[in-house]
């Protein structure tokens, strides 16, 4: 595990971290603060970029193929012809005073 000449060197300066924060903790507070900052830029530059590759490489495709399919779930298309889009139940669905009692 430890074979490599670098392994003891970043093991003491670990130790030595811990040491130093266990025993003045207050002086590493500025530390703390810029590597809070870093994390806030690099938030702000990679989510967008890793939410957008998910989006183009999951959501995309998913509504590509829909769409080639004639797929409309959410029945968003426009029919001109249709009188109303309003959908009827069967059955219609429970009573109007039942929803004054609802809990």
């Amino acid at each position: 595990m430890l074979s490599h000449s670098y392994a003891f060197w970043w093991l003491g300066a670990a130790a030595a971290m811990l040491a130093f924060a266990l025993a003045w903790p207050a002086a590493l507070a500025p530390l703390n603060r810029l590597w809070l900052r870093l994390g806030l830029v690099l938030y702000k530059i990679v989510n967008p970029l890793v939410m957008g590759m998910v989006f183009v490489t999951t959501v995309v495709p998913i509504g590509l193929v829909m769409r080639a399919l004639g797929k409309d779930p959410l029945r968003l298309r426009e029919e001109p012809a249709a009188a109303s889009y309003w959908i009827a139940r069967q059955p219609p669905g429970p009573e109007p005073d039942t929803m004054k009692h609802q809990f």
